[in-house]
């Protein structure tokens, strides 16, 4: 069973995403901030985008980021992110 880690799982795209690879039958962890955010369906980690580090994401087959920055002002978080 692929393992698959969602940042933003909290989101509007996360959800979708932590639903559709659900349905397919992935082994799926959520990354949240919001420690209000609650899935009993997945693993959840609580923490920011920009405190993960390579060992929160180490074992995954597929790392997805389905955070929210789409303006032009928050556009290069995703750079950052990387």
């Amino acid at each position: 069973m692929k393992k698959v880690a969602i940042i933003g799982a909290n989101g509007k795209s996360g959800s979708a995403l932590v639903a559709e690879a659900l349905r397919q039958g992935y082994d799926v962890t959520g990354f949240a901030r919001n420690k209000e955010y609650k899935n009993g369906a997945i693993k959840l980690v609580h923490k920011d985008v920009f405190e993960l580090s390579k060992a929160d994401l180490a074992g995954f087959d597929v790392v997805i980021s389905a955070i929210a920055a789409w303006t032009p002002q928050t556009f290069p978080l995703h750079a950052k992110m990387t």
